[in-house]
């Protein structure tokens, strides 16, 4: 009976062990009564054998959490060096494209016909370059805050699934 309750191969190392949970619940539900009192009698091997089957899952469960801890602060980490990298490229872009302003405006002071236009070609490319400067920042931080958002709402959904285990258990403990 507590085998065809229990697939601990197919599901993950919590799943199996809220299967063992269902599978105890309804070893205890299904027990014949003892008459005028609240106890009930099960089969020993089948509560061994249960028993042993969440220990076995346990450790297992506990090691995933710990591969969702590890896997969220790689997350983090690759973020972070993500966003630090498009910022970098776009202050290099940007100093580039100053760099770039210089030299023509210098070109441009040399000629003095043209150096009212040089110098506003150079304001006209600073201006431009701080403009995609604070562009490629701001998309970088919004893919950065984009992937933590993610990352925050696939974290709850682990918590509120750890809670609701621990809530299971809490109960049980509690009959």
């Amino acid at each position: 009976m507590v085998d065809k309750a229990l697939d601990i191969e197919s599901d993950s190392a919590f799943d199996a062990f809220l299967s063992c949970l269902d599978a105890l619940e309804e070893l205890v539900e299904t027990a014949k009564r003892v008459p005028l009192t609240a106890s009930v009698m099960v089969s020993e091997d089948d509560l061994v054998d249960l028993l042993e089957k969440m220990r076995d899952c346990l450790p297992a469960a506990i090691k995933e959490g710990m591969q969702l801890t590890r896997q969220k602060e790689n997350l983090l980490d690759e973020a972070n060096e993500r966003a630090a990298a498009v910022v970098a490229e776009a202050e290099e872009t940007a100093a580039q494209l100053e760099r770039d302003a210089h030299e023509r405006a210098a070109a441009l002071v040399a000629e003095h016909v043209v150096l009212q236009e040089a110098s506003g070609q150079a304001q006209a490319l600073r201006a431009e370059s701080e403009a995609r400067a604070a562009a490629i920042t701001a998309e970088s931080e919004e893919y950065a805050h984009q992937v933590m958002l993610n990352l925050h709402e696939q974290l709850e959904k682990t918590l509120n699934t750890v809670d609701k285990g621990l809530d299971r258990l809490r109960h049980q403990h509690k009959k």
